[in-house]
């Protein structure tokens, strides 16, 4: 819950003043939200394929990098900043794939 009502309050300092560090930062915070209620959901009802991809996509590997882009965004030039968002954008493009290429193995209890 911490970080669903954090990445709520990143959306609305988001809202008042229209600056890209705090829409990456909102954005990072809302897929570690998302990812974490897919944990308590996986913890609960056993996983599922697309919830366990889902889940580890966006806590380990997409918030990560979004939440890396807001800080190049505050602290880095316009230039450094476009760099690193193509970088970024090749880098979640990979790891998507390689997500959903990845198997699964549901262990017992889980759902396949």
């Amino acid at each position: 819950m911490a970080a669903t009502g954090f990445a709520v309050d990143l959306w609305r300092s988001h809202g008042r003043r229209h600056r890209l560090h705090a829409a990456l930062w909102a954005a990072a915070m809302s897929m570690f939200a998302v990812a974490t209620w897919l944990l308590v959901w996986g913890l609960t009802n056993g996983w599922g394929v697309v919830g366990f991809k889902v889940f580890y996509y966006l806590g380990a590997i997409a918030n990560i990098m979004v939440l890396a882009a807001g800080s190049v965004a505050l602290n880095g030039s316009r230039r450094l900043t476009s760099w690193f968002l193509v970088g970024a954008g090749v880098f979640l493009t990979l790891g998507a794939v390689v997500v959903i290429a990845a198997p699964f193995s549901a262990m017992p209890g889980d759902r396949a």
